[in-house]
């Protein structure tokens, strides 16, 4: 399953963050895009509206790693939200090949590229080395602390993962059913079950948080009851 980009712990996928994972690389690239039509996706991008970038991109043979990145961002988006294999794969495929040329491998959004690709196939041992290989120019970053805390938590470090999950500031983050059940899972996991026990009373992801709870105590974890 190539959905884990914006998926919820037990593996749903989460139209609603589609794009939100891949924003930490537009702010690197949007001061070198000049061409209308790319000012337009990243607009649309910006906007949620991924189908209207999707329609302008399609057509385009990108010459330039910002072109590749952006391709690479709209095909990511367009794949988690409707499923697609094919526009993750071409976005991995993009990815790659900016984070693997000689002239951006040791920048920081060709880092962030290799970064996305091994996202994109649940190699999230690979994606932390080289999101942490960036972590001190991208630290107060929104995207870049949602990645990370949701890359951390898919190897078992619940602990970092919760202190860059909670680095997020942005409230449309903080409101999204992605967020919001990856926080509560490394709650939970933390032994902090009362916290996720917050999430469950003023969340609209009560079912998921009780199921979660309920799993983990099974297997011995705290379990906050009311």
């Amino acid at each position: 399953m190539l959905r884990e980009i914006a998926c919820t712990p037990t593996g749903e996928l989460v139209s609603a963050a589609a794009g939100a994972l891949f924003l930490v690389l537009w702010g690197s690239v949007c001061h070198v895009i000049v061409a209308h039509v790319l000012i337009a996706q990243i607009y649309y991008l910006r906007s949620g509206e991924v189908e209207e970038a999707h329609s302008l991109i399609s057509d385009m043979e990108p010459s330039s790693p910002p072109e590749y990145i952006l391709k690479g961002v709209v095909n990511a988006s367009i794949g988690q939200a409707n499923g697609s294999r094919e526009n993750l794969k071409l976005a991995q495929q993009h990815f790659q090949l900016v984070g693997a040329s000689a002239s951006e491998c040791d920048t920081i959004p060709g880092r962030q590229c290799m970064a996305s690709c091994f996202f994109l196939l649940k190699q999230f041992e690979d994606v932390n080395i080289y999101l942490k290989s960036v972590k001190a120019y991208m630290y107060n970053d929104d995207a870049f602390n949602w990645n990370f805390g949701i890359s951390l938590a898919n190897v078992g470090d619940y602990k970092a993962a919760e202190e860059h999950l909670l680095l997020v500031q942005s409230e449309r983050y903080q409101r999204e059913y992605c967020y919001l059940s990856w926080l509560a899972r490394c709650y939970i996991m933390n032994g902090k079950a009362r916290l996720a026990w917050e999430i469950y009373l003023v969340s609209f992801i009560r079912i998921f948080v009780c199921m979660l709870c309920g799993n983990k105590s099974i297997n011995g974890r705290e379990v906050y009851h009311q």
